[in-house]
């Protein structure tokens, strides 16, 4: 061979030799030489559709669909037949078909606690030594109005002298771990009509 060999640009050869005797006239035969070329795992597997993002709710079940990858190997036999695992990042929330490339939830998520996960894939063939290769999936966590406002005492006190009028008695705090209008707190009196016999007003924001 005088140049090297590449199964997955040509993976065979059809050679017609002649043979010449040097007699005369000169007679010949001929023959067809058919080479195969056999295949090594030169390929790693190959991530496609590149690349991966999604978004879930914080409070879908455990066992939800997130995404499925899928990665191409240009050798053949065993060499060709991909595989898949998580690699890193999963915090044990996610997990990958071997077989499909299915990615779903393993555990319940929380977005207060975790917002965003970064999950790396493997891809690897059967081939011996095998070869593999690795994509990132972007996991967004959305916000569900699962917390409720907290007040930053569980008693307010106040002492308020008898003729006073129209002053502020206290300023009650309370904060709520979602996001945007889940997080946003309206102050009221919890039974309004008893409430509205009350000498006090309370501001709604």
């Amino acid at each position: 061979m005088n140049s090297i060999l590449d199964r997955e640009t040509t993976p065979s050869y059809e050679i017609y030799i002649v043979a010449v005797d040097m007699g005369t006239p000169p007679l010949t035969s001929s023959t067809t030489l058919s080479i195969s070329i056999e295949d090594v795992n030169d390929n790693m597997p190959v991530f496609i559709q590149l690349p991966y993002s999604a978004s879930l709710a914080e409070d879908v079940s455990i066992g939800t669909p997130v995404l499925t990858v899928s990665a191409d190997d240009i050798d053949s036999g065993a060499n060709m037949e991909v595989s898949y695992r998580v690699f890193s990042n999963s915090e044990g929330k996610f997990e990958v078909d071997l077989v499909s490339g299915l990615i779903q939830t393993t555990s319940s998520l929380d977005r207060e606690q975790t917002d965003f996960y970064n999950l790396v894939i493997v891809a690897f063939d059967s081939g011996s030594p095998f070869m593999s290769s690795t994509a990132t999936v972007s996991i967004a966590i959305l916000d569900v109005n699962d917390n409720i406002p907290i007040f930053s005492q569980s008693l307010y006190t106040e002492d308020v002298d008898e003729n006073d009028s129209g002053s502020v008695v206290l300023t009650l705090e309370a904060s709520d771990l979602d996001l945007n209008l889940n997080s946003v707190l309206i102050f009221q009196y919890q039974d309004p009509i008893e409430g509205s016999g009350l000498p006090f007003t309370i501001d709604n924001n």
